[in-house]
């Protein structure tokens, strides 16, 4: 294991002495990072269609792999010593807000939320799709594959620290050193280990594919639906556009000390960023838009009342967690480091600078709804909280029942619409 750790710092990563020490752009990394966007290009290249055909392979096939993988490991000595050491639990971490904050990070990416994907792919469903079915699916589905993949880790860390003689606590990690460090290591021991290798890293690939598919598939269709006349018979260049911009963006991690900034963009705008968005959305969708509209749309699209349940949930209890933990984020969350390197003190304001930067078109956003806007500051905030003008289904039975159930002593102030063709799909 000493050997695969030194050949991924100072071989494949090259990594510098620390932050402030960025060195030079490393040209196997850049042409290995142009090849992703490559393949991300052609994935994308038209829209839902491609990803659709697209995500068959790279939905289905890192199940195929990980099964193969958990019975093959399963079949090696220690294996049993690390699936315990997964599933006995330790309740004395329970008092730790770490834990707390890391699992709800877990909940956020395993389940794509806040990063727009899940909204953008809804889109393409059917109107009358049930939405609340698929939201338990989507979760179970999600939240078992996560405790799949730690069978299969911890079932691999099992059999190291039995080679090595070692205790399976001391080899336990995270982030890059799991999947390029440990599971090469025990790949290794494996007989026809070239055979596994090439298995494993076709899994990384495609689920690396698949994660990447909701955000850039949301950044497009925003794009695109900007000026759609214009650019979307021109998809094909905004993608790749987009891609080349991307790839430029990530260029900097393939210097020396890219892994530091890596793993500090990660530390920080992953916390930070992710559950102030989603505390946003719950107050945006209940507290402003009103649960009661909401609801009436979900009882219009899919036949039935909203769960007074998640009714609940989603006022109440989700936006109270999220802002407590984002406030928790700020003040209780561990310093950032990556391996025993510890950050520097102005590296943590660079960290929390660039969360910063990552919500700023929030208040942009508002702030230019509020400066188009006439009359005293309250009104403007009113004003730029009511559903816009076009808000309504674009399919003209959808909008003739929608406006048949908007009930007028309810959105007669708040909603106004006009007998016009609908510029965009709002519900």
């Amino acid at each position: 294991m000493a050997f695969i750790l030194c050949f991924d710092r100072y071989n494949t990563l090259r990594v510098s002495s620390g932050f402030d020490n960025f060195g030079s752009v490393q040209l196997h990394l850049v042409i290995c990072i142009f090849g992703s966007w490559l393949i991300a290009f052609f994935c994308l290249l038209k829209g839902v269609r491609s990803v659709g055909k697209v995500v068959y392979v790279t939905a289905v096939l890192p199940y195929i792999l990980l099964t193969t993988l958990l019975i093959r490991t399963c079949m090696m000595p220690g294996a049993g010593e690390g699936i315990v050491y997964f599933l006995r639990p330790d309740f004395s971490r329970l008092a730790s807000v770490q834990v707390w904050l890391e699992a709800l990070l877990q909940g956020f990416y395993s389940m794509s939320v806040t990063y727009g994907g899940l909204i953008t792919m809804s889109t393409y469903t059917k109107f009358h799709n049930n939405s609340l079915r698929d939201v338990v699916f989507l979760t179970v589905l999600g939240e078992a594959s996560s405790i799949f993949c730690g069978l299969v880790v911890f079932s691999t860390l099992g059999f190291v620290a039995h080679h090595a003689q070692i205790p399976i606590s001391d080899i336990v990690s995270s982030g890059s050193g799991l999947g390029f460090i440990i599971y090469p290591e025990a790949i290794s021991h494996l007989p026809v280990s070239q055979l596994w290798a090439v298995l494993f890293f076709i899994m990384l690939i495609t689920l690396g594919m698949a994660s990447l598919f909701g955000p850039m598939e949301t950044v497009l269709a925003g794009i695109v639906d900007a000026y759609p006349k214009y650019l979307q018979p021109r998809r094909m260049y905004v993608t790749a556009g987009v891609c080349l911009f991307c790839f430029l963006m990530s260029v900097p991690y393939a210097t020396n000390g890219g892994i530091y900034l890596l793993q500090l963009l990660d530390w920080y705008n992953s916390s930070f960023s992710i559950l102030l968005i989603g505390c946003l959305e719950c107050i945006v969708i209940n507290w402003i838009y009103g649960w009661k509209r909401f609801g009436r749309d979900i009882q219009m699209m899919i036949g039935k009342q909203y769960p007074i349940v998640l009714k609940l949930l989603s006022t109440y209890v989700t936006p109270f967690i999220l802002f407590a933990s984002l406030i928790f984020s700020l003040f209780c969350y561990d310093h950032p480091s990556y391996g025993e390197y510890i950050y520097p003190e102005h590296a943590k304001v660079i960290g929390i600078l660039m969360a910063v930067v990552m919500s700023l078109p929030i208040p942009i956003a508002l702030l230019h709804q509020l400066i188009k806007r006439k009359g005293t500051f309250c009104e403007r905030l009113r004003h730029a909280s009511r559903p816009a003008d076009d808000w309504r289904p674009s399919r003209r039975e959808n909008r003739d029942v929608f406006l048949d159930k908007t009930d007028p002593h309810l959105d007669s102030k708040d909603i106004h619409i006009d007998n016009g063709q609908s510029k965009s799909s709002a519900v």
